[in-house]
């Protein structure tokens, strides 16, 4: 019981931070130390299902609390203190690089390393280039908007599993951010239905490849997600694009090295 709280807990965290576009849901998974099991829960359900089930429901009922809890509390934040949060995220996301390195079992410098960090970078630099609001339902027909917001369900499946992509990012660029958050304020089924759908079968499949990646390649998959990490913070600068003047100098500052220095000092304690 004390394990699914503790679970729930850091969920809440992951729920709320995925609410924001440029922040990455899986990453914020990763500093909290739950990631790896989440991972093995999904693609390895059948192997021990009283406990995996207890862990996705611990999960799930904290990454729903924290988007329904946190949704208006996010949004606000971000739009009266925008600059300070990147600050404190950017923080948050650097600081989560040491334990990354650490997991990869690969020295800094290392060749074969940095080309898999550059890969992984790279494909999230990529994501730029998808063409805006392909996924913008408008007035399609109730069956073609079905299908369509399944496919986009698991596209942002995909975004929430491997670090670095930001689930949020992904809604805007499909054109649904918006309407969604919409949606899940209101409770919004016809809508939120086929996007949860596909966004268990993005899941399942995501979890199943990256896991089985993990446990054959661990030194390239690693760095890779070294690489997703780092490229998410193309996103954050794009958000914060000038410099921090006046009384946000040090407030930024500060924020900064709040995000960085617990991020490091919860991988210590993550396990």
């Amino acid at each position: 019981m004390k394990k699914s709280l503790a679970v729930a807990a850091k969920s809440l965290a992951v729920g709320a931070a995925s609410l924001v576009p440029g922040v990455s849901g899986g990453t914020m998974a990763i500093i909290l130390g739950i990631y790896d099991n989440l991972i093995v829960a999904i693609s390895r359900y059948r192997n021990d299902i009283r406990k995996h089930t207890m862990f996705l429901a611990a999960f799930g009922i904290g990454a729903g609390l924290g988007v329904l809890l946190f949704a208006q509390a996010v949004l606000w934040l971000f739009e009266n203190f925008k600059q300070p949060m990147m600050y404190l995220f950017i923080g948050c996301i650097l600081g989560s690089i040491p334990a990354l390195f650490k997991k990869s079992g690969i020295r800094a410098g290392k060749l074969g390393g940095m080309v898999w960090a550059l890969i992984g970078f790279a494909s999230v630099a990529a994501l730029s280039l998808i063409p805006s609001g392909i996924f913008a339902v408008g007035d399609a027909n109730p069956i073609l908007s079905f299908v369509m917001l399944a496919v986009a369900g698991i596209v942002v499946a995909i975004a929430f599993i491997l670090p670095g992509i930001s689930t949020s990012y992904m809604l805007l660029i499909l054109g649904i951010y918006d309407i969604t958050l919409r949606a899940v304020s209101n409770m919004d089924i016809i809508f939120l239905l086929p996007l949860l759908i596909g966004g268990a079968v993005g899941t399942v499949g995501t979890a199943r490849i990256l896991e089985n990646a993990m446990r054959k390649y661990t030194s390239a998959t690693y760095m890779a997600i070294v690489g997703f990490v780092l490229g998410s913070l193309l996103e954050l600068v794009k958000e914060v694009p000038y410099l921090p003047t006046g009384w946000n100098i040090p407030l930024c500052l500060i924020l900064f090295a709040a995000g960085f220095s617990a991020v490091m000092w919860v991988s210590k304690f993550s396990d």
